[in-house]
């Protein structure tokens, strides 16, 4: 039978590029620099960080991302979104995570900035076990399609062992630390350093411990602390999407380098393939004149795959030169005014230009590019800088 090598060729590679095709995934960009720092802790403000009985410990995340960097190490140009985790690490089994959240953002400067707090769960009774335990617990940043972006330095939270007693933070020296009930008392009353102090439980391995300094009363879930009875709790409910994407383009995006992974293989078979029908052409000449076939049609097709993606990404750009622009607000601050009209003696303030029309507008911010052209009014110049198109 008798293979026509061009009809199926050109089947599969327009197939690819039908596809939006990439050559070269965010999974092939390690080696870039991703533009993004966080900065991580857990139980903020305590010390020491000591794991609370209900197991609820809140995190506090701060999250900087120079755009452009991160853009092209995640292999997205008009990325908006990033995922932050708080995972535990071990040293003999795989790290835990306790939590997987996506923040979403808008490209309206060149640098983003996210604080984020939450709260995690760790459930640890600390029964059974005869000494201390540590978590360490770090921070995570993911691409849209789970590429580690960033991690944050590891913070230590102690988990306590054995039944619990209660307990009083009492001064000692120039700290404080925790003074058990020797009966365990839910009242501490036979301890003297707890006379007057809130009495809370803790695990028994923490007493005499240092403790952090009391506040006017034991926070609810804090450190060691149970939550007060009878209240009502509440439960977040989310449905996690299952193809770890938020958008339609996302959507291609993600088949598209899966059908990349799948066409570079082939690719190579078929460039083996070749070379075998250079090797037996001696005996059948007309292997000669197939391989060459193959090779170019296999060199057309990997050249398609390597325009794909600037190609797909011209369109995007001009498809959102047609979006809707902001007006520029009115007020910088509540202290600072735009003046309606701006000339030598009213200029703008910092942050904004005057424009032809004497009106102050906000200064683009950072490099424009395609996907991120300039406002109107203002043209792109060779140093890739907004300024007023005079």
């Amino acid at each position: 039978m008798k293979v026509h090598w061009k009809r199926t060729l050109f089947i599969f590679l327009f197939t690819l590029w039908a596809s939006g095709g990439f050559l070269f995934s965010s999974q092939n960009s390690y080696a870039a620099e991703s533009g993004v720092s966080v900065i991580f802790d857990a139980l903020p403000g305590v010390n020491p960080k000591i794991l609370p009985l209900d197991g609820r410990v809140p995190v506090a995340l701060r999250v900087i991302i120079r755009l452009e960097q991160y853009s092209a190490f995640c292999g997205y140009p008009s990325i908006t979104s990033f995922r932050w985790s708080v995972l535990a690490e071990f040293s003999n089994t795989a790290d835990q995570t306790f939590v997987t959240k996506t923040v979403s953002f808008e490209r309206t400067s060149a640098v983003v900035s996210r604080e984020i707090s939450d709260t995690i769960v760790i459930q640890d009774t600390g029964v059974g076990r005869t000494e201390d335990y540590t978590y360490k617990l770090y921070a995570l940043i993911e691409c849209h399609d789970g590429t580690n972006a960033a991690e944050s330095s590891r913070v230590s939270v102690t988990a306590g062992s054995g039944d619990t007693t209660y307990t009083c933070v009492a001064p000692e020296g120039s700290g404080y630390i925790y003074a058990c009930s020797p009966a365990n008392l839910s009242t501490c009353s036979d301890n003297p350093k707890c006379a007057g102090k809130p009495c809370f439980q803790i695990r028994k391995s923490l007493c005499g411990d240092p403790a952090p300094p009391p506040g006017p009363t034991p926070p609810p879930g804090g450190p060691g602390v149970p939550g007060p009875t009878g209240q009502p709790v509440t439960f977040n409910f989310e449905i996690q999407n299952p193809l770890k994407i938020n958008s339609f383009l996302e959507f291609f995006t993600t088949i598209a380098v899966w059908i990349t992974n799948i066409a570079i293989p082939i690719a190579v078979v078929l460039i083996v393939y070749a070379g075998i029908l250079f090797l037996t052409a001696g005996a059948v000449p007309a292997n000669v004149s197939r391989a060459r076939t193959i090779l170019t049609y296999v060199i057309i097709g990997l050249a398609v795959i390597l325009i794909g993606r600037g190609f797909i990404s011209l369109i995007e750009s001009v498809l959102n030169l047609g979006g809707s622009t902001t007006s520029p607000t009115t007020t910088v601050s509540p202290t600072t005014s735009v003046p309606a009209k701006c000339d030598l003696a009213n200029p703008c303030p910092s942050g904004y230009v005057c424009n032809r029309s004497q009106a102050c507008i906000r200064e683009p911010v950072g490099q424009c590019t395609l996907s991120n052209p300039c406002p109107s009014g203002f043209i792109c110049n060779s140093q890739l800088k907004c300024v007023l198109d005079e």
